[in-house]
């Protein structure tokens, strides 16, 4: 076809080969009924919020997801608008209940305001944890997730992990900021036993974990002798003596020196020198900012005491896949209470 002219003159034969139907009037074309979808309702448009670096928008509802998007204005000039930048509000346990009702998820920030326990209040996923006030405990056999950072504002002993729970976290930066109390329990060992114990959070004091073990039990694995060093740093003071103990062993002091657990290093300490002679569990409780991230720990050829530097169990067999270039061998548990037979280690 070659029209000549424009509209619908442009087609002579368009009256009389084809029919003409209002478009208002079409039929037979079936029916659907509108199932939903999103609408957009605006908090507030075009507001200037003078020359600030950040700004409160009060009235939103908890872990609903919303998007905002900015420009600057200085005088006659606009700038054109920033991107689309998507935000949802935290949601707020109060000690009761949590604000939106069903609590965080992996991509909603969580604020606790009031008590929760995991044993009553149940276990949660949330992309950030804040700590403001009353308390937070992980019983045990229970976990919480956080896909980001713990963050407590309070003290380590408003947030604890119990033995045998877990804070699960991913990503390869340590986040986490204020002290957290983790406690973990040994086997059940008897006076005079080892044990090998690595902490699952920075700032540990070593002495300080263990202020009833005699000073010169505490050991460090030295590689290239293959034995363990009781030269582990200390400078202590203000001991005390107990009868029977006499100097320079005595307990209770304070290290002067403050020599902390190094991050996957293990330590072999023996029980307090007043512990059960009956195999009893020995309480571990470690205070500080719990660790998270990709953590390096330099290894010497031959045998090195390492340890799980988490608040979390991790994978052996994820551990020596991920650094089968740099390990070799077995990995061997310490396991020995006094006058057990066999070996000191249990291997994988």
């Amino acid at each position: 076809i070659s029209p000549i002219g424009t509209g619908t003159s442009a087609f002579t034969t368009l009256t009389s080969e084809w029919d003409l139907y209002n478009i208002d009037v079409i039929s037979g074309l079936g029916s659907h009924s509108f199932s939903g979808g999103s609408s957009t309702v605006y908090v507030f448009q075009n507001e200037n919020i003078g020359s600030v670096i950040s700004y409160e928008v009060t009235g939103l509802n908890p872990g609903t997801t919303y998007y905002y998007r900015v420009r600057a204005v200085l005088n006659s000039v606009t700038s054109g608008n920033s991107n689309v930048i998507t935000v949802k509000p935290a949601v707020i346990w109060d000690g009761l209940a949590w604000s939106n009702t069903v609590g965080p998820d992996a991509s909603t920030n969580a604020i606790i305001k009031g008590n929760f326990n995991t044993t009553d209040n149940g276990m949660f996923t949330a992309k950030s944890v804040t700590v403001n006030a009353g308390s937070l405990t992980v019983n045990s056999g229970k976990n919480i997730t956080v896909v980001n950072g713990l963050i407590n504002n309070l003290t380590a002993n408003e947030v604890i992990i119990e033995n045998n729970a877990n804070l699960i976290q991913s990503g390869s930066t340590n986040l986490n900021s204020g002290e957290i109390t983790v406690n973990r329990n040994s086997s059940a060992l008897k006076r005079l036993d080892y044990t090998l114990w690595s902490s699952p959070v920075s700032g540990q004091g070593l002495y300080a974990f263990s202020k009833t073990t005699l000073p010169n039990r505490f050991y460090k694995y030295d590689t290239a002798t293959d034995k363990f060093s009781n030269e582990v740093g200390f400078n202590l003071t203000n001991l005390q003596y107990p009868s029977p103990l006499v100097a320079p062993n005595g307990v209770n002091g304070t290290d002067a020196n403050n020599v902390i657990f190094e991050a996957a290093k293990s330590y072999l300490i023996r029980t307090p020198w007043d512990h059960p002679t009956s195999a009893t569990v020995w309480n571990g409780v470690f205070k500080g900012t719990p660790n998270n991230g990709d953590i390096t720990y330099k290894m010497n050829t031959g045998y090195n005491a390492v340890g799980n530097p988490y608040p979390s169990p991790i994978s052996i067999s994820t551990f020596l896949s991920d650094n089968s270039s740099l390990i070799s061998g077995n990995l061997y548990f310490w396991r020995k209470t006094n006058g057990a037979a066999g070996s000191a280690y249990v291997t994988y």
